[in-house]
């Protein structure tokens, strides 16, 4: 689907190479579900602490199903490089896909068991 996904960034500039991983997680995202309505990754900046050199960033990641929302939020806390960084924003994403995962085997239950109440 077309602009499901919004990244947006807060108190950061803004990252080509955090949207590009971004948009590539996303994609494992909708293999495993279809039916994805929106996902919004929100990177910001943490409030405290703010020293130059140092980045501290907070990823919030809202996924939207039908029937359901899954939210997911990574501190990263001390971010030396852009490597760490680039793995807190996969820990993010794959965090979402674990959640993702468990939402839908639920709802594959609950139509399992309601095809098995019909008989």
């Amino acid at each position: 689907m077309e602009n499901v996904l919004k990244v947006t960034f807060k108190g950061i500039d803004h990252s080509d190479e955090i949207e590009e991983a971004c948009h590539k997680y996303f994609k494992k995202l909708e293999q495993l579900c279809d039916r994805i309505t929106s996902c919004h990754v929100v990177v910001s900046a943490r409030d405290t602490d703010r020293k130059p050199g140092t980045q501290f960033h907070y990823y919030r990641l809202t996924l939207r199903v039908p029937g359901g929302e899954i939210v997911i939020s990574h501190d990263t806390g001390k971010v030396h490089s852009l490597e760490e960084d680039a793995r807190a924003l996969r820990e993010t994403f794959e965090r979402a896909r674990a959640r993702l995962d468990e939402f839908l085997e639920k709802r594959r239950d609950r139509s399992r068991l309601a095809r098995a109440d019909d008989r």
